[in-house]
C-alpha cells in the first residue's frame, strides 16, 4: 500500500512542478511567454502525472479489494514483484496514451494567434491555435480521456465487491475498521475526480459561465490533488501518524537528553501547549469539525475575495471594507487552527519562543483590526442611510485607503507592546502552556516575574480598543434606528434596515462570543478550565467561517447576485427533488420502525436488523436517484430561447421549464407523476402505519400504556406534521395561484427546504429519551 502511495507522492510532485511555477510566474510577475518546445513539455508531462494518478488510484482500489475480501492471501498476491510489475504497467500505459499527443500537436501548423487562454499547456489548448484541421486531435482526445471510464469502472467494481464483502461480516465494529481502511483513497479519489468532473460540465455545457471560472477549475485540478493527497493520507493513515509523532518524540527526547546533560540552559527554551487538561478526549471528536470549519473559513474567504477582485460591479468602498474582512480572518485562521490541529492529530505540542509570541501578537493585532473593520462598516451604513445624498462624496476610493491605514497604524502599535512585554519576561519554572494557542495571559502566567503590567495593559488595550469599537458600533445604530423610523414611506423601514441585517449578524457573532468567553473567565472557578480554552479556538474561526457566509450565501437577497450557470441550475434541480424524495421514503421507513416496535414488540429485534437498515438505506438510495433523475434531464433538453428570469429564488422544476420555447406537458406530466408516486405513496403508508397503530395501542389496558406507547411516536409524528403540512399549504398555494399572490409559493417553497431542516434535529434531540441522555453523558464527561 504505502509502495503505491510513493508512487501516488512522485505523481503529485511531478504535477506540482510542471504547473505552479509557471502559474505563480504569470499571476506575481506578468511572465506570460512560453517557448514552443517549454509548452509541449509541459503539456506532456501534465497529461503524464495526471494519466499516472488515475492509474495509481486504480491499483490502490485493487490493493483495498484484495486487502478486505482476500486478507489472508494479500501478502501473497501483492509481493514485492508483483509490485514492481504493476509499476512498469502503470508507467508503460501512461506513455502509450500520452506520448501521440506530442507528434499530433507537431504535426499542426500554427500561423494565427497565439495566445493560449490558460495558465498552462494541455492538449487542446494548443490545438485550437493550429491553422489546419484538428479533427484528429479530438478524436484521439476522447479515446484517452476515455480511457479515464475504464479506471472508474475498475475502482467502481472494486468497491461494490468491497461493499459487499463488509456487510457479511457479523458485527458493526468489524465493518467500521474494514471501511476505515478506504477511507483515505476515498477522500484522495474525490479530490482528483471532482474538480476534473466540474472541470468539464463546465467546458461541456457551460457555454455562459465567465471563461475566468473555466482557468479557475482547471487550475484546481492541478493545485487541489497534490496539496490534499499527503494531507489526507496524513491524517487518516494510523501507521503515517505513529511515524510523524514517533520522530518529534525523538527529538523531544533528545533536547530533554541535552538538557540532563548541561548542553541547554536552566531556562525553558520552547513551551508545550496542553489544550484540554480535564477533558483530552474532547480532542478527538473536535478535531474533525474544527478541520471543516477551517477549510470553509479559507475556502469561503477566498471566494469571496475573487468574486470581489473580479466583479467590476463590486467594486466599491462596502466591498472593499468586506475584503478586509475576508483578509484578516483568512490570517487569524492561518495563525491559528493549522497549529491547533497539529496538536489534536499528531500531538505536535511544542512551540518556540519566538513563534509563540508572534503568533501572540498576530491573534492580538487582527482581532483588533476586525473589530476596527466592523465599527468602519457601521460607519459606512449610518452614512448611507442618514445621509444617502452625500455618501458617494464621504465614503470614496480615499476613504476607504484612509480607513485602511488607520485600521493598521492604530492596531499594530497598539497591540506591539502585548508580545514585547511577555518576550521581557523570565521563564524558568513550568514551560507547558494551558491552552491550545499563546493567549497573552497564558503565557505570562508561567512567569518567575511580576505579571502586573501585562495585566494591566491587556485590560487597558482591550477596553480601548475593542470596547471604543463596540461604543461606536452602538451609537451609529443608535442614530440609524431614529432616522429610519422618521421614514414615512411603505417599506422604507424595512429597505433601510435590510441593508444592515448582515453587518449586525457579524456583530453578534463576534461580540456574543467574545463576551461569553470573558465571562468564562471571570468566573473560572465555577467553570471547567476547558471551556474558555474551547471558546478562545471558537472565536478564531466561527466568526471567520460565518463573516463570507452571512454576506456571501444570501446574495440573492443582499448583494442582488441572481446569476445562476445552466449546469448548477439543473444540478440544484435534481439534489432538491431527489433529496426531498429520500426524505419523504425516510419517514416512510421511520413509520415502519414504529408500527413493528408497538404492534409486533417481540419481533421486533428479528425484523430492524443491521441488514434491514442497510437493505433501506440503499433501497432510499437507488429509488429517489433513479425516479428523479429524469426531471432534470427532461429540463435540459428543453431550448431556452426567449426570457432567462426564473420567478423562483431556487431552480424549481416547473418555475425553469416555463421558460422553454418548447411544449412541456411531459414535463409537467412526468412532475405530476413523479410527485404522487414517491411522495403520495411514503404518505399513504405513513398514514397505514399509524392507523394499524393506533388500532393495537387501544387495545392495551394496562394503566399508563397507551401513553407510553405514543409517546414512542411522538418525535415521528411532529415532524411529519411539519414536512407535510408546509408541503400541501405550498401544493395549495399553486392550486389557487391565482387568489394568492405569486410571492407565496415562493416563500412557502424555500421555507419547506429550511424549516424540516432546522427542527427535526431539535425534535429528535428534545423528544428522544436516548438522545438526551446521550448528550448529557457527553456534558458530564467533557464537565
Amino acid at each position: 500500500m504505502f509502495y503505491f502511495l510513493a508512487m501516488l507522492a512522485c505523481t503529485d510532485l511531478g504535477l506540482s512542478t510542471a504547473t505552479i511555477p509557471k502559474m505563480l510566474g504569470i499571476f506575481w510577475f506578468k511572465i506570460g511567454e512560453i517557448a514552443f518546445g517549454a509548452c509541449i513539455t509541459q503539456m506532456y508531462a501534465i497529461h503524464i502525472c495526471t494519466g499516472l494518478e488515475s492509474v495509481v488510484l486504480t491499483v490502490m482500489a485493487i490493493d483495498r479489494y484484495i486487502a478486505i475480501c482476500n486478507p489472508l492471501r494479500y501478502t501473497m498476491i501483492l509481493t514485492n514483484k508483483v509490485i514492481a510489475i504493476l509499476g512498469i504497467v502503470i508507467i508503460v500505459r501512461t506513455l502509450v496514451f500520452v506520448t501521440p499527443f506530442i507528434f499530433l500537436i507537431l504535426r499542426l501548423p500554427f500561423c494565427g494567434v497565439r495566445i493560449i487562454p490558460h495558465t498552462y499547456c494541455e492538449h487542446m489548448g494548443l490545438a485550437k491555435l493550429a491553422c489546419a484541421s484538428i479533427r484528429v486531435n479530438v478524436i484521439y482526445g476522447l479515446i484517452a480521456f476515455s480511457v479515464g471510464y475504464i479506471d472508474l469502472s475498475v475502482i467502481g467494481f472494486s468497491y461494490v465487491q468491497i461493499l459487499r464483502a463488509v456487510f457479511h461480516f457479523p458485527s458493526w465494529d468489524a465493518r467500521l475498521k474494514a471501511l476505515s481502511t478506504c477511507g483515505s483513497h476515498v477522500c484522495v479519489m474525490l479530490a482528483f475526480y471532482l474538480p476534473a468532473l466540474f472541470s468539464f460540465m463546465t467546458h461541456r455545457f457551460g457555454h455562459n459561465i465567465p471563461h475566468y471560472i473555466h482557468i479557475l477549475l482547471a487550475n484546481l485540478y492541478v493545485v487541489f490533488p497534490p496539496a490534499l493527497n499527503p494531507v489526507i493520507y496524513g491524517v487518516k493513515t494510523k501507521q503515517i501518524r505513529e511515524q510523524i509523532v514517533k520522530r518529534k518524540q525523538e527529538n523531544i527526547w533528545q533536547n530533554m537528553t541535552a538538557q540532563q546533560n548541561g548542553t541547554l540552559s536552566t531556562e525553558a527554551s520552547d513551551f508545550l501547549l496542553n489544550c484540554f487538561i480535564r477533558s483530552p478526549s474532547w480532542q478527538h471528536w473536535l478535531s474533525l469539525p474544527l478541520s471543516l470549519l477551517f477549510l470553509l473559513a479559507m475556502g469561503a474567504n477566498a471566494t469571496l475575495l475573487v468574486t470581489i477582485w473580479l466583479e467590476a460591479s463590486l467594486h466599491q468602498p462596502l466591498y472593499y471594507l468586506l475584503s478586509l474582512l475576508s483578509l484578516l480572518d483568512i490570517v487569524l485562521c492561518l495563525t491559528v487552527i493549522p497549529k491547533v490541529l497539529a496538536i489534536f492529530w499528531f500531538d505536535l505540542r511544542r512551540i518556540s519562543f519566538p513563534a509563540c509570541f508572534l503568533q501572540m501578537y498576530i491573534m492580538n493585532c487582527f482581532l483588533a483590526m476586525e473589530s476596527c473593520t466592523f465599527m468602519l462598516m457601521a460607519y459606512d451604513r449610518y452614512v448611507a442611510i442618514c445621509h444617502p445624498l452625500r455618501y458617494p462624496s464621504i465614503i470614496t476610493d480615499q476613504f476607504v485607503v484612509k480607513a485602511a491605514m488607520f485600521i493598521l497604524t492604530r492596531n499594530v502599535l497598539m497591540t506591539l507592546p502585548i508580545p514585547i512585554l511577555s518576550a521581557q519576561l523570565r521563564y524558568c519554572g513550568r514551560n507547558v502552556i494551558e491552552n491550545c494557542i499563546c493567549a497573552n495571559m497564558s503565557v505570562s502566567r508561567l512567569s518567575c516575574d511580576d505579571v502586573t503590567i501585562n495585566l494591566f495593559y491587556q485590560f487597558a488595550g482591550g477596553c480601548t480598543l475593542l470596547g471604543s469599537d463596540l461604543i461606536l458600533i452602538f451609537l451609529s445604530y443608535i442614530f440609524i434606528l431614529r432616522a429610519v423610523l422618521i421614514l414615512k414611506a411603505e417599506g422604507a423601514v424595512a429597505k433601510a434596515l435590510s441593508t444592515c441585517g448582515s453587518h449586525f449578524i457579524l456583530i453578534l457573532f463576534f461580540s456574543t462570543i467574545l463576551l461569553v468567553f470573558v465571562l468564562t473567565h471571570v468566573a473560572k472557578k465555577k467553570v471547567s478550565p476547558d471551556v474558555p480554552v474551547l471558546l478562545n479556538v471558537l472565536h478564531h474561526v466561527i466568526p471567520a467561517a460565518l463573516n463570507p457566509i452571512v454576506y456571501g450565501v444570501l446574495a440573492i437577497f443582499w448583494f442582488d447576485l441572481r446569476h445562476i450557470s445552466f449546469p448548477a441550475c439543473f444540478l440544484q434541480m435534481y439534489i432538491m427533488n431527489c433529496f426531498l424524495a429520500m426524505e419523504s421514503c425516510t419517514f416512510m421507513l421511520m413509520a415502519y420502525d414504529r408500527y413493528v416496535a408497538i404492534c409486533h414488540p417481540l419481533r421486533y429485534p428479528s425484523i430492524i436488523t443491521d441488514q434491514f437498515v442497510v437493505k433501506a438505506a440503499m433501497f432510499i438510495l437507488t429509488r429517489n436517484v433513479l425516479m428523479t433523475l429524469p426531471i432534470p434531464i427532461l429540463s435540459a433538453q428543453l431550448r431556452y430561447c426567449g426570457r432567462n428570469v426564473i420567478e423562483n429564488c431556487i431552480c424549481a422544476n416547473m418555475s425553469v421549464s416555463r421558460l422553454s420555447c418548447d411544449d412541456v406537458t411531459i414535463n409537467r406530466l412526468y412532475q405530476f407523476a413523479g410527485g404522487w408516486t414517491l411522495l403520495g405513496s411514503d404518505l399513504i403508508l405513513i398514514f397505514l402505519s399509524y392507523i394499524f397503530i393506533l388500532r393495537a395501542v387501544l387495545i392495551l389496558k394496562a394503566e399508563g400504556a397507551v401513553a407510553k406507547a405514543l409517546s414512542t411516536c411522538g418525535s415521528h409524528f411532529i415532524l411529519i406534521l411539519f414536512f407535510s403540512t408546509i408541503l400541501l399549504v405550498f401544493v395549495l398555494t399553486h392550486v389557487a395561484k391565482k387568489k394568492v399572490s405569486p410571492d407565496v409559493p415562493v416563500l412557502l417553497n424555500v421555507l419547506h427546504h429550511v424549516i424540516p431542516a432546522a427542527l427535526n434535529p431539535i425534535v429528535y434531540g428534545v423528544r428522544t429519551q436516548e438522545i438526551k441522555q446521550g448528550i448529557q453523558r457527553l456534558l458530564k464527561k467533557g464537565w
